[in-house]
């Protein structure tokens, strides 16, 4: 009998019968569970002792609790019924703070409506000259000159934090105050507007198309909570070469102060923006971070030569240069940056990634390498310890499936990888990898990674927290 099958049947059981004798029944079948141990390169016995724990489910309320030993070749599980479907913790939202160029404009509007009367400039003002030379009944097009109407670009900005946050003041102004404040230059980018108006000379219709052409241009933002203000750093980049691009821009790091008041909502007045550091380097941001104790702040960033880690000490709230580590020489799509136990783990969308370490005050790069390539989740979603002597890095082996994938690096290169299949895998009723509803599947959500059935495989929603490894002897009471 196929196993999706079995798992309804015993869904049946569970549902009808007395749940003690059904968790009975249920829980006979746990040891059943099997982790195999597939050695793809290296010396096994430099994973030996790490336990890898698989959480999964299957449908939210048959739920299995999976550690295997490495050495051992134990595997042991524990068996919960839910009665209704379990959810996860969402993760945590990470700080974002967004600067981007106005490029588009509504088209929405009520009846009786002749004219655009925003007394804001950018976007606005260019649009209603156009409304002004448009006839009643008439649909008119200009391609205009951006730099005819503003020296710098038009922008919108916003902040996603873990809190509620307010901008004091009026919005529309301050959005115009850091127009004018990070002055990105229009130079000869274009756009087209289109304007219709009914024979009563409503506005029936407006569209705003920023052209591209090969100098245009994108932001690239990154931020970080510094505790009582957001750190925010942004580039600008080619978007034909990839390639920095400058407009004259205001160039370093800014902060954004705030403050928290009784609801625990954090205010903000975009206009008392600070720059507390300046950028002399054509750099691009790739992520910021801030330690947990606050004394550091982290950039990782591209230039001409790849990419770099610079680690800020931080004086007050003022960030001070102490390294500029280079961590890869090459322009591959970035990924993420992450804070571990014993240092700091950076990837890349090609498996590959670069580990960071700190001694005696001084930050250096401690090894780099390429996790096993079949691993397509392992850049954005990992686990990994750190002794000192060895890290070890793991990661299910795709999106929708519960083998796990380990590999050992010193800080010479890769010591031993192996791949840990799990039995939950071997249900071929699903018929396709991304049918999750007849597969056993990891426990926990995944953020942002619900993806095409034709490409990945797809799941719930970018970290699926619960896989873990540690040294039997450090697992926590």
């Amino acid at each position: 009998m196929k196993k999706s099958l079995i798992l309804w049947l015993l869904m049946t059981v569970l549902a009808v019968f007395s749940l003690p004798a059904a968790l009975i029944l249920a829980d006979s079948g746990k040891e059943k569970i099997l982790i195999t141990e597939e050695i793809l390169s290296g010396n096994p016995a430099e994973a030996e002792g790490i336990v890898l724990r698989i959480p999964s489910h299957w449908r939210r309320q048959l739920l299995w609790d999976t550690e295997y030993t490495i050495g051992e070749g134990k595997t042991e599980s524990s068996f919960i019924f839910s009665s209704g479907q379990v959810s996860w913790k969402e993760p945590e939202v990470k700080c974002r703070a967004d600067l981007q160029i106005q490029n588009s404009f509504g088209t929405s509007f009520g009846p009786g409506v002749t004219s655009l009367s925003w007394e804001s400039g950018g976007v606005y003002a260019i649009v209603n000259s156009v409304v002004q030379r448009t006839e009643s009944g008439e649909t008119h097009t200009e391609v205009i000159r951006l730099g005819d109407y503003s020296p710098s670009y038009p922008l919108d900005f916003s902040m996603t934090t873990g809190f509620s946050i307010e901008y004091e003041g009026d919005y529309m102004q301050a959005i115009d105050y850091l127009s004018d404040f990070f002055h990105i230059r229009t130079a000869e980018d274009i756009a087209q507007v289109t304007v219709e108006k009914n024979t009563r000379g409503e506005i029936t219709k407006v569209a705003f198309q920023h052209f591209d052409t090969d100098e245009d241009v994108e932001i690239i933002n990154a931020a970080t909570d510094g505790g009582r203000g957001i750190y925010f750093v942004y580039g600008l980049r080619n978007v034909e070469t990839g390639e920095f691009a400058d407009r004259g821009q205001n160039r370093g790091i800014f902060y954004f102060p705030y403050e928290e008041d009784t609801r625990g909502f954090r205010k903000t007045d975009l206009t008392q923006v600070r720059k507390q550091q300046d950028f002399t380097d054509n750099i691009i941001p790739a992520e910021m971070l801030t330690d947990d104790e606050g004394k550091f702040l982290f950039l990782a960033a591209e230039d001409e030569e790849g990419y770099s880690l610079l680690v800020y000490r931080l004086e007050g709230e003022m960030p001070v240069l102490t390294r500029r580590i280079p961590v890869k020489a090459d322009h591959s799509s970035f990924c993420q940056m992450s804070l571990e136990a014993g240092g700091i783990l950076l990837t890349w969308d090609d498996n590959s990634f670069s580990f960071v370490t700190e001694e005696k005050g001084q930050y250096r790069q401690w090894c780099s390498g390429t996790f096993p390539e079949s691993s397509i989740p392992f850049s954005r979603e990992h686990v990994c310890i750190f002794d000192g002597k060895r890290l070890t890095l793991a990661a299910y082996e795709n999106w929708y499936g519960l083998n796990v994938l380990l590999a050992v690096y010193d800080e010479y290169g890769q010591t031993y990888s192996g791949r840990y299949v799990h039995s939950g895998n071997e249900d071929t009723d699903a018929g396709y990898d991304y049918d999750t509803l007849s597969r056993i599947m990891p426990q926990g959500v995944r953020e942002g990674q619900s993806v095409s059935i034709w490409s990945w495989g797809m799941r719930d929603g970018g970290f699926a927290e619960p896989l873990e490894i540690f040294r039997r002897s450090e697992q926590l009471p």
